[in-house]
């Protein structure tokens, strides 16, 4: 299963999110498996790469509908 988002973001006390500047932080709720998730997340995030490049259209399919859905689930 294709995770659409970084186990830090399970849990919208854990992080805040700055629109202006497009930064992350996390919050002093965070627990120890979200604080590794926010580690990798930022370290993958600096590196120049094409985030689709290695998935199957299937897989790209599989991940735009589920970020759709999250996306709505969101709003709710």
């Amino acid at each position: 299963m294709i995770q659409t988002h970084p186990y830090f973001m399970n849990d919208k006390s854990w992080y805040t999110y700055d629109k202006a500047t497009d930064t992350y932080a996390l919050t002093d709720k965070a627990p120890k498996k979200a604080v590794e998730s926010f580690e990798k997340f930022m370290q993958e995030r600096k590196k120049p790469y094409d985030w689709f490049a290695g998935m199957s259209d299937k897989e790209f399919s599989d991940f735009v509908d589920a970020e759709i859905a999250r996306l709505k689930q969101d709003k709710n």
